[in-house]
């Protein structure tokens, strides 16, 4: 099935290329964090006019790790999630299956279901993330280390946590262990999807 239908925000790409072409070897890569004065500074520029920034310029090159933050921060700050907020039910549901293949097949086809322009934006995202990793002997982010950090950013908080509503984004009690719960579903889904990138994501476009 051919899924190249929506189209990849420029500032997902243009992030994405400038840490594969100047950060694929720092060590810690998107694990650490930036200059948060210099990373806002980025977004207004981005927000004003994305073509107009020049992410080979000496401001941005000397601290590759600012270029990841903002991607980063740009994910987490969308007014939905990138995974949705209706099918993230079914992603923790796949992501708590014990059995490997299983697992993989369910995230499957949950990824199917995105919208389009999400489903580009994930492919594109974990296209970048499994270069990041190819490069681990080096820079240390293994899969584990960018399913930690990717997983909180593409799915955001759940506003209900396996039963227990939250309040103007405050938990209820009891929530706390669900949270918990919720946080390593997450993980092992991304960790699952960027494990299997070529299957879920190649093979299917062939």
């Amino acid at each position: 099935m051919e899924r190249d239908g929506g189209q990849v925000p420029r500032i997902v790409i243009k992030c994405c290329e400038a840490v594969e072409k100047y950060g694929l070897d720092v060590q810690g890569i998107y694990r650490l964090s930036g200059t948060m004065t210099k990373i806002a500074r980025l977004k207004e520029l981005m927000d004003r006019d994305v073509d107009s920034v020049d992410l080979d310029a000496d401001e941005w090159t000397s601290d590759i790790n600012n270029v990841a933050g903002l991607l980063k921060m740009w994910l987490r700050e969308l007014p939905e999630p990138l995974m949705t907020s209706a099918l993230y039910p079914g992603f923790m549901e796949a992501a708590r299956n014990d059995v490997d293949r299983l697992r993989h097949i369910r995230l499957h086809e949950r990824v199917n279901d995105l919208p389009d322009a999400n489903y580009s934006t994930l492919k594109y995202l974990m296209g970048h993330l499994n270069k990041i990793v190819r490069h681990q002997d080096v820079n240390s982010m293994t899969v584990h280390n960018i399913a930690v950090i990717f997983g909180p950013t593409v799915f955001g908080s759940p506003q209900l946590f396996n039963g227990h509503s939250a309040i103007n984004g405050v938990p209820s009690p009891g929530a706390g262990g669900a949270m918990i719960n919720d946080m390593g579903a997450q993980n092992k889904a991304i960790e699952t999807i960027l494990e299997r990138y070529e299957d879920i994501f190649v093979e299917e476009a062939e």
